[in-house]
C-alpha cells in the first residue's frame, strides 16, 4: 500500500502546519483588499453586498479562532515534558508570528499566551533576531518593553539589539548567525 505505519512527525512538519495557520490572516487581507477594489469598480446593490461582507467577516472570524486554536494546540503539545519533539527558534517565531495575525490587540489571554511563549522560548535557549522580531510584532509596546532587557533595547527607537539579549537565552540556537553591522 505504500504506506509507512512507523513514520512519525517532525518539528519540521509542526512548523509547516504553525506557519500555515499564522498566515491564514494574509489570505483574510488579500480577500478584503479585492473586495474594495471590486466595489469601487463595479455598481452594487448596497443592502446585499452589506450582508455579503457580514458573512464574510463572520466566516474569516471563524478561521481565524480555527487557526489559533491549532496553533495553541500545536504549541502545547510541542512544550509537553513527553514529547520526543521540542520546539526550535522556528516554532517559537511562527507562534508569536500567529498571535500577530490571529489575536486582538490588548486582548489579556492574547498578551498572557504571548508572555507565556516568550519566556518558555528564553528558557529552552532559542531566541533568535526572528523570534525577537515576532515578539515586537506580536506583543503590545508595554508588554515588549517588559520581556526586552533594558541593556538589549535601543533607547533611541525601541529597536531590540540581539547582540545584547543574554547568552544563555540563545544557548541551544542551531542556526547560522547573521553579520550584523555595528
Amino acid at each position: 500500500s505504500g504506506v509507512n505505519k512507523n513514520a512519525q512527525p517532525s518539528i519540521v512538519s509542526y512548523n509547516s502546519v504553525l506557519n500555515a495557520c499564522a498566515t491564514t490572516y494574509g489570505t483574510v487581507r488579500r480577500y478584503k483588499s479585492r473586495r474594495r477594489d471590486d466595489d469601487e469598480d463595479e455598481a452594487f446593490d448596497q443592502s446585499s453586498n452589506l450582508l455579503y461582507d457580514d458573512a464574510v467577516e463572520e466566516v474569516i472570524s471563524e478561521s481565524q479562532s480555527l487557526a489559533l486554536g491549532i496553533v495553541k494546540m500545536l504549541y502545547n503539545e510541542l512544550i509537553n515534558s513527553n514529547s520526543e519533539i521540542h520546539p526550535d527558534h522556528f516554532t517559537y517565531g511562527t507562534v508569536l508570528k500567529a498571535c500577530a495575525n490571529l489575536m486582538s490587540p490588548g486582548d489579556d489571554e492574547a498578551t498572557t499566551f504571548i508572555r507565556e511563549v516568550f519566556e518558555q522560548c528564553c528558557e529552552d535557549g532559542q531566541v533568535s533576531f526572528g523570534v525577537c522580531f515576532q515578539l515586537r510584532q506580536a506583543s503590545p509596546v508595554d508588554l515588549y518593553r517588559e520581556l526586552i532587557p533594558e541593556e538589549a533595547m535601543d533607547v533611541t527607537n525601541g529597536h531590540f539589539l540581539i547582540d545584547q539579549m543574554p547568552s544563555y537565552w540563545s544557548r541551544n540556537l542551531k542556526e547560522k548567525r547573521r553579520f550584523i553591522k555595528k
